[in-house]
Formats: structure tokens, C-alpha cells, sequence
């Protein structure tokens, strides 16, 4: 198991008087970092884990690992215990917005019960495990943990002086916690202003002259860099407009009239020297090592470089020639997506070869800052796929048969198209679950995170089961160019895909926008777009979604998570997700 892969452990916890509850544990860079206990989920360092009025507090927990497998060991207390719960209580339903509340409740039956009101008032569908979402929500759950915590800590007092438990005890050992909380809070805001005060003037009068000049100093730099900006753009605006027209480098003619004049030697340029020439032999490298899409994008680069300066060495590529190479990209319209990828590859070909030719890693401080496009998750709604798995064609190439088994292997495993040509046979894993019964595991680490050892984990479905058998285990390799002119030809005939899918991307700071048909626009990414979409339609929770897709950024994977509340009655009649047998 690699070192970051997180993973999800279930079993049965037997404690007193026969109850049974479930628990779970995530082990994440081989630390056990979470425990999850009946329904509530608690960070572990609390060692308190609350259900159906029990409390379980762990006194010894250690784990071991034996192979792939994990075990826990604990020895558990389990006592009659309070209960807090966060409620909507319902007083008049002619008005959306109920009271909000938290009910302590303690003893058989409720026999004793305390209402703490929080004097707000939500919509009810906006409280989900114990927490308010939408408006203001940061506010509340903050007034939610306060009482919830002061109530904990009224009952542990209650217990600790052997006062009985009842509602007025209760009651008036709250509102006693809730008051030194409050005095507490006030004592520190008085302390924290009288060492202010005690500062006196001359030192609230030091600081105050520190600020002026620290916002001096602020608005001097902004004024630089806004100068700094301005001159690179007329830089690159000059250099991308004299290029076009023919108008020479003044450096490089005033060179020429040096070496005429017989004032400097002629520079010794080779076309060894030549940057575009490193594009070739890096294209040449290690024979079959080398993508077919990264041959076709540093052909084109290559011939972006010749055109953007035919005589440039590559030993005088620094950082300002990377500047002013992706404004001359600009210049010629190419999209800021178009030119992070061609930036990418030419300080790939510069790393290659630093170490060798001893270049200048001035380079390496280049940054492409240039907005891409604006977030937009197009993904095939359930109706859509329905009618794409029944779509026939009538067509003398064999390949969309192919192409239709790739597509559904990207939209069943959410794999991106360079992970899916591979042995499945050598990817498969039994595993036994917590049921009994054994499932089969598809396992690999994605070419795009390989670097990271990454580890996707994803259950076999009735639909992949069939692919894999269908293709001996193994989908023949179709390349991504031909794979998509077969997916837009195939999906012309299908009605739904003919709907308009607007983008906004960006050439340099102009936005871009373009409607297409989806026919016209879709590409293979839609298949773990899909993949995603339909995952967070089914509520599965987020780590398993990392696990399965090899995300690593949080803020990335959440983008797919929006907006899907109308297509969750439809993803889950599909039942796109049925496992195998």
C-alpha cells in the first residue's frame, strides 16, 4: 500500500449489555487519523465517541498492519450517557423559517430534558448532521458548539459533585458555565485593552507612524509593479507588431553593423546552437519513450519558437525570452490553455539539457500566471448517457464500437483516457468485504500523479466486467485525436447531444466565449467528469471519491460536486454503478 493512500476500514464494536455499533477507521501515510463511531463523527484526539445515548471512551487504541489488512485493538468502556441533540422545532408552518434549538436529554425515556433556544430561525432543509448550512452559517454553528459544549460541561460537573441530573439542576449549572464562559471571553478583552493602554501614547504613536510607512512603501510597490506591468506589455505588444511587419531586432541589427564595421567578430552561431534544434533531438530521445501527443505539441512549439525569433541559441533562453515568447503567443491569438501547455513542454526541453550545455537556470523563474477559463463541469446527464449506450450507427468504420466500449470504461472507472489501454488482468484485487461476500478491485496509479504514487481503487461494475471480458482484459490503444473524431461522429444521431454547451476560455486577458453543440465539443475528460458527477449525486463520501478518482486537491475535486441536486433521483435510477457478481 503506498504511503498516501487513504484508506476505509469497517467492522462491529460489541460493548455492554449486548449493543452492537458500527465503527470505522481512515488510515492516511500510515497513521490512523480519524474514527468514525455509529453516526457521528468525531476527530480522534477527543476520545469520546457518542451513540444512541452511550459514550465509549477509549483507553487503549493501537494498530498494526499484517500485509494490505489493518487491525485495531481497544479496550472499551461503554456507560448510560447523555444525549445533545441539534433540532428544527416546528411552531407554525405557515412561515418557512423554524426555531432552531438544542435539546439535552438525560435518563430512560427522557426523563430529564433541557431546551436551549439559540434564538435563531432557519429553513429545516438546511440543518444536516448537526450542522446549518446557507446564510450565516458560520455564525450559527458557532453558537451551536458553545451550547453544546457549555451543556457537556454542565452534566460533567453535575456528575463530578454527585448532584442529581434533573432539569433545573441542569439548567442552572448551564446558564452558571455559559456566564464564566461569557466572563472569561470579557476578562480577556479587558486584559488585552489595558496592555494596550499601558503601551501609552508614544508607543501607539511608534506604531502608528510604522503603518503609515509600511501603506507608503505598499503604494510605491504597486505603483512599480503597475508601471512594470504596463512596460511589458508595450514590450510585448512591440515585439509581437515588429516581428509581423519584418522590422528587425535593433539588437540584432546593431550587431550586424559592428561585425561589418570590424568592430566585434561575428558570432559563431551554429544550427546545433539553435533552440528549435533541441526540440528535434528532444522529440528523438529514448526511442518510443516519448507520447505521441507530446511529439505533436513540441512540433509546434518548435515551429512557434522559429517564428518567434529563427536565430535564437538556446543557451540565451532566460526567464524575460519565456516572457516575452508566450506575449508573442498572445499576439498571435493562441488560448492561454493552448500556452501553458506549449510553455510546459519548452522548460521541459531546457531541464533536459541544462545540466549538459551548462545553461543559464534564470528560466527556471518563469511563471505562466495567465487566467485559463472560467470553472464550468459539463458532464453527461443520465438521460444523456441512456441514450448514448442505445445509440447505433450506421457506418463502415469498425472502430465506434471501440470507441463506444473506451468511453464507458472512462465514464464506469473515472480514469482519465492514458490510464484505460492497459492489462486490467495484472490491476485486479479480491477483496473480502464486511458482509462476507468478495468483491473484485481494480487498483493502479494514474499516469498524470504517477510521480506522487497516487493509488485510484475502484470497484468492478456489471458494465466494466463485461468490457474487460469482451476485450480479453485489455482495450486495444486508439489514439486521443481519433478516439474524439469517432466519439463527435458517433454522437452526431443522438438528439440530446445536440443541446448548446457555452465555454469561456481566454487569450491573454480576453475572454473567449464560444457555443457549441455537445456533439460538436465533447472530448474523452467527459467520461471522468461523469464518473465524478455521478458519485457526488449518490452522496458517496468525499474521501472515498479521492480514493477512487486519485485526486490529491480538495478545492479541485469540489468543483464537480455542485449543483447536481436535480439529477440525483435520475443517477440513481440509472443504477449506472451496480456491481458485479
Amino acid at each position: 500500500m503506498a504511503d498516501l493512500v487513504e484508506r476505509l476500514f469497517l467492522g462491529v464494536l460489541v460493548v455492554e449489555e449486548g449493543l452492537a455499533a458500527g465503527w470505522s477507521f481512515f488510515v492516511y501515510d500510515n497513521q490512523v487519523v480519524r474514527y468514525v463511531f455509529g453516526p457521528y463523527e468525531v476527530d480522534n484526539k477527543s476520545g469520546m465517541y457518542h451513540y444512541s445515548g452511550w459514550v465509549c471512551t477509549i483507553f487503549a487504541l493501537e494498530w498494526y498492519r499484517a500485509g494490505t489488512e489493518f487491525y485495531l485493538c481497544t479496550s472499551i468502556q461503554a456507560t448510560l450517557m447523555a444525549t445533545i441533540t441539534v433540532f428544527v422545532r416546528k411552531v407554525n408552518t405557515r412561515i418557512p423559517q423554524q426555531p432552531l434549538g438544542v435539546k439535552f436529554r438525560h435518563g430512560a425515556a427522557g426523563k430529564c430534558e433541557l431546551v436551549i433556544s439559540t434564538g435563531y430561525q432557519i429553513l429545516p432543509d438546511s440543518l444536516r448532521n448537526g450542522r446549518v448550512n446557507g446564510d450565516n452559517a458560520k455564525v450559527i454553528n458557532g453558537l451551536l458548539h458553545h451550547i453544546q459544549s457549555d451543556l457537556m460541561e454542565a452534566y460533567d460537573n453535575l456528575g463530578k459533585r454527585k448532584v442529581p441530573v434533573e432539569r433545573e439542576t441542569m439548567r442552572q449549572e448551564y446558564l452558571l458555565v455559559k456566564t464564566n464562559r461569557e466572563a472569561e471571553k470579557t476578562r480577556e478583552k479587558r486584559e488585552l485593552f489595558t496592555v494596550e493602554l499601558e503601551t501609552g501614547k508614544e508607543a501607539i504613536d511608534s506604531k502608528l507612524q510604522e503603518y503609515n510607512i509600511q501603506q507608503q512603501i505598499k503604494q510605491l510597490e504597486q505603483q512599480l509593479n503597475q508601471l512594470k506591468e504596463q512596460t511589458k506589455e508595450k514590450v510585448k505588444t512591440w515585439d509581437a507588431a515588429s516581428r509581423k511587419a519584418g522590422i528587425p531586432d535593433l539588437e540584432e541589427e546593431l550587431t550586424q553593423v559592428a561585425v561589418e564595421t570590424g568592430f566585434i567578430q561575428a558570432p559563431t552561431h551554429s544550427k546545433e546552437d539553435l533552440f528549435v534544434t533541441y526540440f528535434e533531438r528532444y522529440n528523438t530521445k529514448g526511442k518510443n519513450k516519448v507520447a505521441d501527443t507530446t511529439i505533436r505539441n513540441l512540433k509546434t512549439v518548435a515551429q512557434m519558437v522559429e517564428r518567434f525569433h529563427p536565430s535564437l541559441r538556446i543557451q540565451d533562453v532566460t526567464r524575460d525570452t519565456l516572457q516575452q515568447l508566450e506575449g508573442f503567443m498572445v499576439g498571435e491569438g493562441i488560448l492561454n490553455q493552448s500556452i501553458q501547455t506549449y510553455m510546459s513542454k519548452v522548460k521541459s526541453v531546457l531541464r533536459y539539457y541544462a545540466h549538459d550545455l551548462n545553461l543559464n537556470t534564470s528560466y527556471e523563474r518563469y511563471r505562466f500566471e495567465l487566467l485559463i477559463s472560467k470553472p464550468n463541469v459539463v458532464f453527461l446527464h443520465p438521460y444523456q448517457l441512456r441514450e448514448f449506450m442505445n445509440h447505433k450507427i450506421d457506418s463502415n468504420k469498425k472502430g465506434h464500437d471501440r470507441m463506444k466500449d473506451i468511453m464507458l470504461m472512462l465514464i464506469s472507472t473515472g480514469f482519465r483516457i492514458s490510464d484505460v489501454f492497459i492489462n486490467f488482468k495484472d490491476k485486479l484485487q479480491v477483496k473480502t468485504e464486511f458482509d462476507g461476500k468478495q468483491r473484485e478491485f481494480i487498483q493502479i496509479i494514474p499516469q498524470k500523479t504517477k510521480g506522487k504514487q497516487i493509488t485510484a481503487t475502484v470497484p468492478v461494475t456489471k458494465l466494466m466486467k463485461e468490457i474487460l471480458e469482451r476485450n480479453n482484459y485489455q482495450l486495444r490503444k486508439m489514439e486521443d485525436y481519433y478516439f474524439i473524431e469517432l466519439l463527435r461522429e458517433y454522437c452526431q444521431g443522438i438528439p440530446s447531444f445536440q443541446r448548446e454547451v457555452a465555454t469561456i476560455k481566454y487569450c491573454g486577458k480576453r475572454e473567449i466565449i464560444t457555443k457549441e453543440k455537445l456533439c460538436d465539443a465533447i472530448g474523452s475528460h467527459i467520461g471522468r467528469k461523469t464518473n465524478i458527477s455521478y458519485l457526488f449525486a449518490l452522496d458517496t463520501p468525499t474521501p472515498e471519491i479521492m480514493g477512487r478518482s486519485g485526486h490529491t486537491d480538495y478545492t479541485t475535486l469540489m468543483l464537480y460536486g455542485q449543483k447536481l441536486d436535480d439529477i440525483k433521483a435520475a443517477v440513481r435510477e440509472l443504477d449506472f454503478f451496480a456491481l458485479a457478481d
